[in-house]
């Protein structure tokens, strides 16, 4: 449920800053930062061709280098459809994976490491050939690196499987992949993943019936076995999972609820305080919550969220906090409004320093083309620049 109003005190937002320097069009943008170090990524097309571009702040997200697009997703063409990546950073390297669909040759999953000392990139590939589904997802815990995704599973026919792959050290070495989970396909094919000391997280959608369920997996020994999936939410329509972090014993989920034909739905936020084992009942954000949402704790009592959502004839990134580790949060309040056309892609990440929030939007001193902003705050949501 909502607090009231005086939970979150308000908060000043300067004008977002536009990241994307293309003629072309840009979506899916994310970010992650690490130790002062804010990585901007998203996917752009143009006439020239299209790929997933990156741009690197080095002071906390006050300023950013000049954007790069990855070489081994660059295309001189442009593509169906924007490239489905995730990334993850540790304190010496920042990973991208990503899926390419090739026409009548099936996908092939790859990723990529930016060193951060040396500057250099390296790529290879994990699997090649297979119908993939989706967002695949890269993580790292301790000395050892994750990567997961959807595909059509390859024993059991009308079925669809989690492929993970796992590297020892910091390293592109992986090992795999091996089929893990299989389920009935659903609409949604978004996978999310966490790690936490050798635990691991896994949470996808499956079909029920006529509706789908969202469902969580736990593997306590670095994804060897798997503990028996958990049913946090039911619905006669679509689930779509958004948000999976994990901060010791404390594990959270958010999550889309919507009819099948509608364009907003639900937005919900369930915490779990003994890792996973079981879950409170969800807190409701949105009733109104369109594209991707984002969550994250501080480690203490403070969880953020940011969402983008419908607002009248327009849409809006909308902020939130919850001062009770994610029991309750505040009313929601405005950051970004958009006038010409829908904010989509919603991101949020927190270093020591800042609270950054990212957005697809179009902008107008671009004449409408679409860009990816952001805004960031020093005092974790009580002033924006």
């Amino acid at each position: 449920m909502l607090a009231a109003p005086d939970v979150l005190p308000a908060l000043d937002f300067a004008p977002p800053r536009n990241l994307s320097e293309t003629a072309g069009l840009s979506w899916l943008g994310r970010v992650i930062a690490v130790d002062g170090q804010v990585y901007v990524a998203w996917f752009e097309s143009g006439a020239e061709g299209s790929g997933l571009a990156l741009r690197i702040s080095t002071d906390g997200g006050d300023s950013f280098g000049s954007a790069q697009i990855l070489p081994d997703t660059a295309f001189s063409r442009k593509t169906p459809g924007p490239l489905p990546f995730h990334m993850w950073a540790t304190r010496a390297r920042l990973y991208l994976i990503w899926s390419v669909q090739h026409e009548g040759a099936g996908s092939h999953i790859g990723v990529t490491s930016y060193e951060r000392a040396a500057q250099a990139m390296r790529s290879r590939r994990l699997a090649e050939g297979i119908h993939a589904a989706g967002l695949p997802v890269i993580l790292a815990d301790d000395d050892r690196i994750y990567a997961a995704w959807l595909a059509e599973s390859p024993r059991v026919r009308g079925r669809r499987s989690i492929a993970l792959a796992w590297s020892q050290g910091d390293e592109l070495a992986f090992e795999g992949p091996r089929e893990v989970l299989t389920h009935a396909a659903a609409d949604s094919s978004s996978l999310l993943m966490a790690a936490w000391q050798g635990r691991l997280w896994l949470c996808w959608v499956e079909r029920a019936g006529n509706g789908e369920v969202l469902r969580m997996a736990r593997s306590t020994d670095g994804g060897a076995h798997f503990d028996k999936p958990l049913a946090l939410a039911r619905t006669a329509g679509s689930v779509h999972p958004h948000k999976l972090i994990v901060e010791g014993a404390r594990v959270f989920v958010a999550w889309l609820e919507s009819s099948r034909s509608a364009t907003e739905g639900r937005l919900r936020v369930a915490v779990s305080t003994n890792a996973g084992v079981s879950f409170k009942a969800p807190a409701l954000l949105s009733n109104r919550a369109l594209s991707t949402a984002a969550i994250s704790g501080d480690g203490r009592e403070a969880v953020y969220a940011a969402w983008s959502e419908r607002d009248g004839e327009n849409t809006r990134v909308a902020f939130s906090r919850s001062n009770d580790g994610g029991r309750t949060f505040s009313s929601p309040m405005t950051v970004f409004r958009g006038r010409t056309g829908p904010v989509q892609f919603t991101q949020l990440q927190r270093t020591p320093e800042w609270l950054v929030i990212i957005w697809k939007a179009e902008d107008a001193a671009r004449g409408g083309k679409s860009g990816i902003f952001y805004s960031a705050s020093p005092d974790k949501g009580k002033t924006f620049s």
